[in-house]
């Protein structure tokens, strides 16, 4: 059974039974640097850029996401090669 929770101010996250917010990034999915004068958010190495883990990714992470982009997919446009 899906719940939602809020997880801060104006952030809700629909999850199933067995699912918790991350605690490593609070559910936002990102988790902040912050050097002299700018703040960069990295994606969140816990849960992957989710927000949620179950109980085996709360203790072990989830596997990484690997971007790939695809050559064939990609197109010009009409009348282009």
């Amino acid at each position: 059974m899906r719940k939602m929770q809020e997880v801060s101010d104006n952030i809700f996250l629909y999850m199933n039974d067995g699912e918790m917010v991350c605690d490593k990034c609070e559910g936002r999915g990102v988790t902040y640097t912050k050097p002299l004068r700018t703040s960069i958010a990295n994606i969140c190495s816990k849960c992957q850029g989710d927000g949620i883990v179950d109980w085996i990714s709360n203790i072990t992470g989830k596997p990484e996401r690997i971007a790939t982009a695809s050559s064939s997919s990609w197109s010009a446009g009409p009348g282009r090669p």
